[in-house]
């Protein structure tokens, strides 16, 4: 079986290890697609950062290198992430229990204060909702609300099947990642509910947390050189963005993946997050909470 991965953000991203940081607990989550066929996968980010000082967004896409999927047991990624001037893929390999390609960094000191329970998942929103405020609540963000105008938005955008972003429909405003997972096996036995919750927490969160340093924290604009490597973490924990809408669609092989077919997740968000000089008050560090992980 071949697994490959991709994810980006139209603010400010990075991939980094799927490994949880060892000073955090976490909570691993097996959910099985709804076939007994092993499957392979692949997906994708991307993000970009945004600029309050002017109202234009120069993406500058960073190609990725290509190379051959790895063996079953990994999965190699790509991801871009645009501050509000530049967007940047990069290319790293994930494992769903090792490290990646990008350096693993200790993780910021933790306190015990616990964050508020969350209702627990009973539709595609209510799952976008869960993943995405069980990693905000653990960086001091207030939770997100769901956006069904932006879902929608989302979801024209996802059912493109053209891995890109699209920040112009409905005359944009919004920050934006991107996920695209791929397979050599019944990928459409995959459900988008289990696709949106692989992308929020497997990819964009621990894909990239790591690579956001505990230096970084505090600071108004982090390094930006490596914004691919952690801007999709940061949207989703941005304390400015209060609501998000996503769209998950299965797109036919030789769309986005040459030989596989995939899953297309875009999630949208609202305010747009990752505005340069604006990171310091916007992404908190870690409380060190347990959270959860999804396993295919």
């Amino acid at each position: 079986m071949e697994l490959l991965t991709r994810h980006c953000t139209t603010n400010l991203y990075a991939a980094a290890s799927v490994n949880t940081p060892s000073s955090v607990k976490s909570t691993t989550v097996t959910v099985k697609p709804s076939s007994s066929t092993s499957i392979s996968i692949t997906s994708t980010s991307a993000a970009h950062p945004t600029s309050r000082s002017t109202k234009t967004t120069l993406i500058t896409q960073i190609s990725n290198s290509t190379s051959s999927p790895k063996a079953i047991s990994t999965s190699s990624s790509k991801s871009s992430s645009s501050p509000s001037k530049i967007s940047s893929s990069v290319k790293s390999t994930t494992i769903s229990s090792t490290t990646s390609s990008t350096p693993t960094v200790s993780s910021p000191a933790i306190t015990s204060r616990a964050p508020p329970a969350l209702l627990a998942p009973t539709d595609y929103a209510s799952i976008g909702l869960y993943y995405h405020n069980k990693h905000r609540l653990n960086h001091s963000a207030p939770t997100a609300t769901w956006n069904s105008g932006q879902a929608i938005i989302a979801a024209e955008i996802a059912s493109s099947c053209v891995f890109a972003h699209n920040m112009t429909v409905s005359g944009g405003g919004y920050g934006q990642n991107l996920a695209a997972y791929g397979a050599s096996g019944n990928v459409r036995a995959i459900s988008p509910s289990l696709m949106l919750a692989t992308s929020i927490t497997n990819q964009w969160y621990y894909g990239e947390v790591n690579n956001f340093l505990a230096s970084y924290y505090g600071l108004p604009t982090p390094d930006m050189t490596i914004f691919s490597g952690w801007g999709h973490f940061s949207q989703v924990v941005w304390k400015g963005s209060a609501t998000v809408g996503c769209a998950s669609q299965f797109c036919a092989t030789n769309t986005i993946f040459p030989g596989f077919a995939s899953w297309f997740t875009v999630c949208n968000y609202t305010p747009q997050g990752n505005y340069i000089g604006e990171f310091g008050v916007n992404v908190g560090r870690s409380l060190g909470q347990p959270t959860i992980q999804i396993v295919l």
